[in-house]
């Protein structure tokens, strides 16, 4: 099943995390939830100009830079399920499956004519909806869903700090990254202090402007140059099997000019990563 040409896509912004700070958590309520390590996803019901005839109507999934994913099949009848009730809504989630790293994820959504062997594992979590009200309100009516691949995030209700790394306890114990918190306010589109990322690492994403090629243990794998965006490069090993980075190496030039995830412990004074692994390639 592939993408109509005639689709009628929209321009969304999702709400992008900004870092936590812990000295600012004043006591309120928040909402905390597993950090997921998968791909960013709207999905909504359009109309096509063919389905406006064959009074049809098309989903679409979109990345966060409004660029169409192709349909993923095995969701398509639980995705129709909910938009039956709610034919406007615009769902915010990731395309995930626990337990599969990001790289494993991506290759799963990249777009491509034959589809991965194992992308009926790909499941779609939500977190949230795009709207007006505020959190409470706007997730009443999606935040039972409970289908066998489109569900709504485990959600904990908190006041405090001390709650919050009881989370981060919780769910890094379990396997996830991190958590992410968000205030009862309304849907921000853009970067938001209304919704917080708490990790014991961080990560960021970096321009690839170059290469090397890996010597000693890394020998015959691509080693990428990047851009902190105040144009200091550094060096950044992938994460991942010795066989895989080196197959990138084959193609490495198709790297340049896009984003790396790149995890580190923290920055230098000159804004460069200390210790950085690369983790995978946004896509947009």
């Amino acid at each position: 099943m592939a993408i109509s040409d005639k689709i009628l896509s929209k321009s969304v912004r999702p709400m992008l995390a900004v870092e936590l700070d812990k000295d600012k958590i004043a006591t309120n309520t928040y909402f905390v939830q597993p950090k997921l390590d998968g791909i960013r996803c709207m999905i909504y019901q359009s109309i096509s100009d063919q389905s406006v005839s064959e009074g049809k109507n098309e989903i679409v999934f979109q990345s966060r830079q409004n660029k169409l994913f192709e349909p993923f099949v095995h969701l398509l009848p639980e995705l129709q399920k909910i938009f039956k009730d709610y034919p406007d809504i615009i769902l915010d989630g990731e395309l995930y499956c626990h337990g599969l790293s990001f790289e494993q994820v991506t290759s799963m959504v990249r777009r491509a004519k034959v589809r991965h062997p194992d992308v009926e594992k790909i499941n779609y979590v939500i977190y949230d909806c795009i709207g007006t009200d505020n959190y409470i309100t706007r997730t009443n009516c999606i935040c039972r869903i409970a289908m066998k691949h489109v569900f709504f995030i485990e959600t904990i209700e908190v006041t405090t700090m001390k709650q919050i790394e009881d989370a981060h306890t919780h769910y890094t114990g379990l396997g996830y990254e991190g958590v992410m918190i968000r205030s009862n306010g309304p849907y921000k589109h853009g970067r938001s202090k209304d919704l917080l990322k708490y990790k014991k690492f961080k990560d960021s994403e970096y321009l690839v402007v170059g290469h090397t090629e890996g010597t000693g243990a890394h020998a015959g794998t691509a080693i990428f140059v990047c851009n902190n965006g105040k144009d200091n490069l550094f060096n950044v090993v992938m994460n991942g099997p010795l066989e895989k980075r080196r197959e990138m190496l084959k193609h490495v030039g198709d790297y340049y000019g896009k984003y790396l995830t790149v995890k580190y412990q923290e920055l230098s004074v000159d804004g460069i990563p200390r210790f950085p692994i690369g983790l995978g390639f946004r896509i947009d």
